[in-house]
């Protein structure tokens, strides 16, 4: 076996790897499947699918789909609340085919904004091209890369598998970032190839170096104000209240809190999950009572239920940010919190009220 081909076989696996890793971090991901098969069988034709290496590293990645469904089937199903501690079971089927504009509108909102929009512009310019450019009866023109076309056709493939396919709970911004590189690599590409042009066309030798750093330019002082935001926007900080409450709690004291992980780093577990709306997929009957369903924490979600652990004679500590504070309670519940508890501690936007 010479190098190339054990470089194919290198990459082969690392593509596995990768599309398994994506699949850990979101089921969505299911969908680039049949679109790499799709394409692969298109390039490269049912023989290439038959050697070993390529029909056991595709079958791992079959594999993990099934895996990854039979896991969602095992887990809790998703619940709505229907009153207090009251929850039925929420059907949302990731796979419901209807034609939903308004579901794809939504999935493609970010690239219709700043500071994607240029480069939204370019990809579609790009793609306008592309499809002009091509010859009747020629599948890949000699004028344009393969891989050009594999871009195009991976992300367009995925938007038409949202459109008519994909359930509307899964018709989210956030279940196609897995698609940015893709769509910035055929849009960088595409920058690239104008450069090129434009610097054949002047005859000089000196005009593609220099574009090419006059677009580096615009590119950094265009993402440089994105960038810094995402690099300096500061998280919740809940380790900050979580370590006031840890400093200052006594024995017999109660916790609640919207943020059961953080509650849990720090103490193992929390009293009461306290949310009013936005956690009934989270829930889970346990002999005959609705508790959170990765630790079992009882759950608060009424002024009722607020009011009568408040009356008690224990300490009771409220950690949670302003944000939920605003919108994952009613009026009716955080003037109780407001009226009976003490805002004792405040940091990177979370709160620590304190009932004595």
């Amino acid at each position: 076996m010479d190098s190339s081909s054990k470089h194919v076989i290198l990459y082969h696996y690392l593509f596995v790897l990768s599309y398994l890793g994506a699949l850990l971090s979101q089921a969505v991901a299911t969908l680039l499947f049949p679109l790499f098969v799709l394409l692969a069988l298109w390039r490269r034709g049912l023989r290439w699918f038959r050697r070993p290496v390529i029909f056991f590293g595709f079958s791992l990645c079959f594999l993990g789909i099934a895996l990854q469904f039979l896991f969602d089937r095992m887990g809790p199903p998703a619940m709505t609340k229907v009153g207090v501690l009251t929850f039925v079971i929420r059907h949302r089927p990731f796979i419901d085919p209807s034609v939903d504009i308004q579901g794809l509108m939504k999935s493609l909102q970010p690239f219709l904004n700043l500071p994607y929009l240029p480069f939204t512009i370019v990809f579609l310019a790009g793609f306008l091209y592309l499809v002009w450019s091509f010859r009747p009866f020629v599948l890949f023109p000699t004028s344009q890369k393969p891989g050009m076309v594999f871009l195009y056709l991976l992300f367009m493939g995925v938007m038409l598998e949202i459109f008519l396919l994909v359930g509307e709970s899964w018709k989210s911004p956030r279940f196609i970032f897995m698609l940015t590189p893709v769509f910035f690599a055929a849009a960088g590409a595409w920058l690239d190839r104008v450069i090129r042009w434009v610097a054949k066309w002047l005859k000089s030798p000196r005009a593609e170096p220099v574009f090419n750093h006059l677009l580096l330019v615009f590119l950094l002082l265009f993402l440089l104000p994105p960038a810094r935001v995402a690099a300096t926007k500061q998280t919740w900080g809940y380790d900050l209240a979580f370590r006031y409450v840890r400093d200052h709690r006594q024995p017999r004291d109660l916790v609640m809190t919207i943020n059961l992980g953080a509650c849990a780093f720090y103490f193992g577990s929390c009293d009461f999950l306290a949310v009013e709306r936005g956690f009934e997929g989270y829930v889970v009957n346990k002999d005959g009572v609705w508790v959170e369903g990765w630790g079992e924490t009882p759950i608060l979600d009424s002024v009722e239920q607020m009011r009568e652990v408040l009356e008690g004679k224990e300490r009771v500590w409220f950690v949670v940010d302003g944000w939920r504070f605003r919108d994952r309670y009613t009026p009716a519940f955080r003037a109780l919190v407001e009226e009976r508890m003490e805002l004792v501690f405040k940091g990177r936007g979370v709160f620590v009220f304190l009932k004595g």
